[in-house]
């Protein structure tokens, strides 16, 4: 963990139960049809607290 990451954060990246991974949108052209898809979630209310968290403790330059 890098040096100065405030204590709330720290907390928070080591006690997430899950990877912090995801994909607002995402689109492919299927396969058998040629069709094109797409999709378009928001991020997860867990994630969204997460990248608060990590918003708030960035020192600007």
């Amino acid at each position: 963990m890098p040096a100065g990451v405030k204590e709330e954060l720290r907390t928070a990246i080591q006690t997430f139960p899950r990877q912090a991974l995801h994909a607002t949108r995402l689109g492919l052209t299927h396969p058998a049809t040629g069709e094109a898809m797409a999709w378009e979630v928001p991020v997860p209310e867990d994630m969204a607290e997460l990248l608060a968290l990590f918003r708030a403790s960035v020192i600007p330059a």
